[in-house]
């Protein structure tokens, strides 16, 4: 999940709904969010104007909803997504795709970026990881990695027209983290004790799977012992990069896992990512790497100049692996060095990007674990 904030940013532009009189189009940055018009018809902002923009995935409270009319009264429930009616998603209106809300800035001397989550009571939602994903785990602070890409909307001009990158598809399934750790010598670990196994959720925690009997039905740590990944991860690192803590990043996917399984009846893995030290590898050394170690990749789609129109084109369609169901998206990255990039909101980012699908955004009965 990329950052979440809840900030005061400037209207690019506002047009009319192409098929409803009554509402407008709000472009900020990339997301378009749909808003009601005045009574009168004419649009409630204009291009320019800071606005608080709401992303998806925010959980509001019910002072909130009422206070800007997203609270059923008689029903005592909030109308947006989720049990409660309280957290905000994607959704489509008249055949136009609306993320986020775009509501009046908190302050008329808000300054552009300025983040009021916290004073709004606004938090980010965590969905319930269910029993199946859990198992036992112990602390292990040298494998904590707090791992996200950025959605491509946040920063739609930041890749340029031509520069090489590679699309790859993203797949959706849960976040595999496995590292070698040199000198750990834990026996709650694997492959003599120097390597870790965890999710994104736990690995954001410094918390590990322990290798114990109780995981062994466990996805992540079943997944990855069948390709015997530790063993050839730590054989990798100590040709390759002695002394250097070596982590893979892979998707774990399949039936039982999310609600897209790309036709697999068993867990499923598939690697994308692969840091050596503080280095994120490059698109070559890092195929090189994931080939070496035996770990098939996922979907590559495209190499070449970045194109925003074969963007939205590759992000949509059906999967390129088996099952037959809806492409989750792309995620873009560029092809040379991964070093952190500044963006034109002053922040620094590595050059990847994820950019869904409206299908997936919009998709009914959709889990999102972590």
């Amino acid at each position: 999940m990329s950052t979440f904030r809840v900030a005061v940013l400037p209207l690019d532009a506002v047009e009319h709904h192409p098929k409803a009189d009554r509402l407008s189009l709000c472009r900020v940055r990339g997301f378009t969010a749909v808003v009601a018009k005045n009574p009168d018809g004419s649009h409630r902002f204009a291009p320019g104007d800071k606005v608080l923009y709401v992303p998806e995935g925010a959980v509001l409270p019910i002072s909130l909803l009422r206070a800007n009319g997203y609270w059923n009264e008689e029903l005592d429930t909030g109308k947006l997504a989720g049990p409660q009616g309280n957290r905000v998603s994607a959704i489509e209106l008249r055949g136009v795709l609306s993320q986020g809300l775009v509501w009046e800035s908190p302050t008329p001397d808000a300054k552009v970026g300025e983040c009021f989550a916290e004073r709004l009571g606004i938090t980010k939602y965590v969905p319930e990881i269910p029993p199946s994903l859990l198992g036992q785990v112990a602390v292990c602070m040298e494998a904590k990695m707090l791992y996200d890409i950025e959605s491509f909307l946040s920063y739609p001009t930041f890749f340029v027209e031509g520069e090489e990158v590679v699309l790859t598809e993203k797949v959706h399934g849960v976040c595999a983290q496995v590292s070698r750790i040199p000198g750990l010598a834990d026996p709650q670990m694997f492959a003599g004790g120097e390597v870790v196994i965890t999710s994104k959720g736990l690995g954001d925690q410094g918390l590990v799977f322990r290798n114990a009997p109780e995981n062994a039905d466990s996805p992540y740590v079943r997944t990855v012992l069948g390709i015997d990944l530790p063993e050839r991860l730590l054989r990798w690192a100590e040709r390759n990069a002695p002394g250097e803590k070596v982590t893979v990043v892979s998707e774990i996917f399949g039936r039982g896992i999310q609600d897209l399984h790309y036709g697999a009846s068993e867990p499923t893995i598939r690697g994308f990512d692969v840091r050596v030290g503080r280095t994120w590898l490059d698109e070559d050394d890092k195929a090189a790497a994931l080939a070496d170690l035996g770990l098939p990749r996922v979907p590559v789609l495209y190499r070449g100049g970045f194109g925003r129109k074969l963007a939205d084109e590759l992000r949509s369609g059906t999967t390129t692996l088996e099952g037959g169901n809806i492409r989750e998206g792309i995620v873009i990255t560029a092809v040379g060095s991964q070093a952190k990039r500044v963006t034109d909101m002053e922040t620094f980012i590595r050059p990847v990007l994820k950019y869904h699908s409206p299908a997936y955004l919009t998709r009914k009965g959709g889990t999102e674990y972590r």
